[in-house]
């Protein structure tokens, strides 16, 4: 994104919009008023903050090298030639991105670090990089290797499965049609004929999404996440990895036709708690006449209800949640079908390379009823999805509750069939797991490695733990610190080997940064604040100004054909040139470094998130701006850098990259305004008080 202050500036428009029309007010002046009152930085949105970001160092090897590496150091050294190959085709399918030339991009030094450690025994990985750097392939790249050397075995490897392996839509009827539909006014429900009778439904039972698959379901992998916006984000980066068409047709190709599953096990999943009750097998079987008391067939039940009562609970229950479920799942096949027609895809197609950055985006933002990805519980709790994403207050009640016990006890069971299987746990911002909350957080992975049987001494070596932290620190006095703190988490499963704390120093992986290097520009920045303000405002109000807030300067504009960017970089006093890539260039240098410095305080070493205003205020003393010019100058500025950038000159500019921030909140109420009428940002309102409180 070269234009992130006019995604801002679209969000806030939005939201100011929605609130005129949500809370409108009749008399122009004061809804004038009240508009400007929200734009002011801090009462419903901060200002944007600039924040540069670090260049990391590439490691000299591609990815594709790592196939015919030799020797015990070669990073994929645990894999088979196979699983090499095939690890090395499906990242092409959407983990990692590519460049013009269509190559995988690089690898950086610290993602082929965690790759080496995560995919051998007895080594736990810990990246500290910071934001963007690529931390979530960190990890992601040596779980989706494990699984690879396990589907990939001659010998207990993924066998085929069955004929009807993905044919079974249990929410369908049998045209293929979903059992629930959307009225005109948008509201779901079931279609005219289908009846649910609660205690005789069993098509979910006998039609799963899963059902006529061969190998053994279990957790391959848990991602814990500390909320649930991260875990949003995690499941469209693994739609695009290994639910992308090209990944479906790897797997389909390469794996005998089967699929590496994934599910997002939430609060927000849905299916509510379980299909089946407690105990509700049992009582179906028991052959007791519908008189019994439950009391009499549950030992400490104290309930005075009979059997036949209990059937009509569980009946009239279950209706109702296996109604919800086909209707929410009329709703994601609508959505799914939309999406893909968007795009002009066919309706059994998946995105993939073959669509552009966008319409991969868009496709991989929604879930997929026919991929790899398993979208209820009650699918999950039968067949365990190989991923499993969730976060921390959702595993403390899976591991409290019977209806996720199945799910665990065949992840148990997996293991315990193969000492050759590994469970890799992952567990991201590790830093924020301190003080009571971290105490309990640790309570809940010894619990869950007692269930999975992982705390049997025997079993240690079946244990891959994968973390990210952008802030646990790796230097100086609080160095120590970490490692005490990792050591007291993890040393009882034996992580790293030997569970020494000075053994922790190794598992930590930081990044390095590239240094980029120091050109003097060839021309800064006026430091003249009027010249600068009059050359930016000149350019909004220029006839082929911008009129979308996403639509500032695009790669087509800078060819040095737009009279208006002429005029503008002849107003800013940049030198004539005939080659318009050269002038972009210098442009965006001096720009890019004036923003830079800008970022860092005068009693900071490093730079930091810097507010526009504080920008405009250290490359301008002094410039008596409103904070309406401070916003449009900024952002024409970081527009300049951004394009530039992300043209086919960005290599060669070798510009920082910059991170917005910002936060909206809910405006707490409107209040009457004391002012007076002689100081109020806007002119016109009643002198006198037309009301009394």
């Amino acid at each position: 994104m070269h234009d992130p202050i006019g995604s801002f500036t679209r969000i806030r428009e939005l939201y100011l919009s929605y609130l005129d029309t949500a809370f409108r007010i009749e008399k122009q002046a004061i809804a004038e008023e009240r508009r400007k009152l929200l734009r002011s930085p801090g009462v419903l949105c901060t200002e944007p903050l600039l924040e540069p970001q670090p260049e990391w160092v590439n490691d000299e090897r591609r990815f594709d090298d790592l196939l015919d590496e030799q020797g015990d150091q070669a990073v994929l050294a645990p894999l088979s030639r196979h699983a090499r190959q095939l690890f090395l085709k499906l990242i092409r399918c959407g983990l990692i991105g590519r460049d013009t030339a269509g190559e995988l991009y690089r690898p950086y030094q610290h993602q082929l670090e965690m790759l080496a450690k995560g995919v051998r025994d007895g080594q736990a990985g810990i990246v500290t990089s910071g934001t963007g750097s690529g931390k979530t392939e960190s990890f992601l790249l040596p779980v989706l290797a494990t699984i690879l050397a396990e589907a990939t075995r001659k010998h207990g490897g993924w066998t085929p499965p069955g004929p009807d392996y993905l044919q079974h839509r249990w929410w369908c009827d049998g045209q293929g049609r979903s059992q629930a539909a959307s009225d005109s006014k948008g509201t779901y429900a079931l279609r005219e004929g289908v009846k649910i009778r609660g205690l005789e439904w069993d098509d979910f039972d006998q039609r799963h999404q899963r059902a006529g698959e061969t190998r053994p379901a279990a957790i391959r992998a848990l991602i814990l996440y500390p909320m649930n916006a991260l875990v949003e984000d995690q499941m469209a980066r693994l739609r695009a990895a290994i639910d992308s068409q090209d990944a479906r047709d790897l797997l389909k190709r390469e794996l005998h036709g089967n699929r590496i599953f994934f599910g997002r096990y939430t609060g927000q999943t849905p299916g509510g708690p379980c299909y089946w009750r407690p105990h509700e097998r049992e009582l179906r079987r028991s052959g007791k006449p519908g008189t019994t008391p439950l009391k009499d067939l549950i030992p400490g039940v104290h309930s005075e209800r009979t059997l036949t009562q209990w059937k009509q609970q569980v009946a009239s229950s279950r209706q109702r949640r296996i109604e919800d479920m086909l209707e929410a799942y009329a709703r994601m096949e609508d959505l799914q079908r939309d999406v893909r027609r968007q795009i002009k895809l066919q309706p059994e197609q998946q995105a993939g390379w073959s669509q552009s950055d966008e319409e991969r985006e868009t496709a991989f933002a929604f879930p997929s009823t026919d991929g790899g990805e398993m979208l209820s519980r009650w699918d999950m709790q039968k067949t365990p999805p190989d991923i499993l994403i969730t976060n921390i207050s959702m595993l403390n009640a899976m591991l409290s509750r019977s209806s996720e016990q199945c799910m665990l006890e065949q992840t148990r069971d997996w293991l315990a069939s193969d000492p050759r299987n590994r469970f890799t746990l992952v567990i991201d911002e590790l830093h924020l797991q301190r003080g009571s909350e971290g105490t309990e957080f640790m309570y809940l992975v010894r619990l869950l490695m007692v269930r999975l049987g992982l705390d049997q001494s025997e079993r240690h070596h079946q244990l891959r733990l994968l973390s990210s932290s952008a802030s646990l620190p790796d230097k100086g006095d609080c160095a120590e610190e970490s490692l005490d703190f990792l050591r007291d988490a993890f040393a009882d499963f034996s992580l790293p080997e030997g569970s020494k704390r000075d053994t922790w120093r190794k598992a930590i992986v930081p990044g390095m940064i590239k240094s980029r290097p120091d050109q003097s520009p060839l021309w800064k920045l006026p430091t003249d604040p009027a010249s600068v303000r009059e050359a930016c405002l000149a350019f909004w109000e220029s006839p082929k100004a911008p009129t979308d807030s996403d639509g500032l300067l695009s790669l087509e504009a800078l060819d040095g054909t737009d009279p208006a960017h002429t005029t503008l970089m002849d107003a800013l006093g940049l030198p004539p040139d005939r080659d318009a890539k050269h002038r972009w260039l210098m442009f965006a240098r001096a720009t890019g470094q004036a923003l830079e410095r800008a970022c860092t305080a005068p009693d900071q070493p490093d730079p930091r998130a810097t507010g526009i205003g504080t920008i405009a205020e250290r490359i301008w003393p002094g410039h008596g701006w409103s904070e309406g010019v401070v916003e449009k100058v900024i952002r024409l500025l970081c527009a300049v850098v951004g394009c530039v950038g992300e043209g086919p000159s960005g290599a060669e500019a070798s510009l920082p990259r910059f991170r917005l921030h910002t936060f909206f909140k809910n405006p707490e109420g409107l209040y009457a305004s004391v002012v007076p009428p002689s100081e109020r940002n806007v002119v016109g309102l009643n002198p006198v008080a037309a009301y009394r409180l």
